[in-house]
């Protein structure tokens, strides 16, 4: 085997164990969620939404010293892998909660 086709072998195989790829997570829940939990946002997120639904600024203020770009990304990729639900209400102006799934 030459050494081009062993370096594209060993992507292909770094490729699978990656954490975004999410076939080969879900054979493994645990790691699946340790991996959730590690982040130091994901978890102060969730024990606040394992309370009560919050709306955006309760969030924020309960936290405290996190950004606000940050606790919108940690909302926006707990809800796309299903830990929370962002609920929209179509007022003015706009109000939008969230809470923890059933899988939260």
């Amino acid at each position: 085997m030459s050494d081009v086709e062993q370096n594209t072998e060993s992507i292909d195989n770094a490729a699978q164990l990656s954490p975004g790829n999410f076939d080969l997570l879900s054979t493994r829940p645990a790691q699946t969620v340790i991996g959730y939990l590690s982040n130091k946002w994901n978890v102060l997120i969730i024990r606040r939404l394992s309370r009560k639904t919050m709306r955006y600024s309760e969030l924020r203020r309960d936290i405290g010293d996190i950004s606000q770009k940050m606790l919108t990304q940690t909302l926006r990729h707990l809800e796309r892998v299903g830990l929370v639900e962002r609920k929209i209400y179509p007022v003015v102006p706009p109000k939008v909660e969230y809470s923890l799934t059933e899988l939260g």
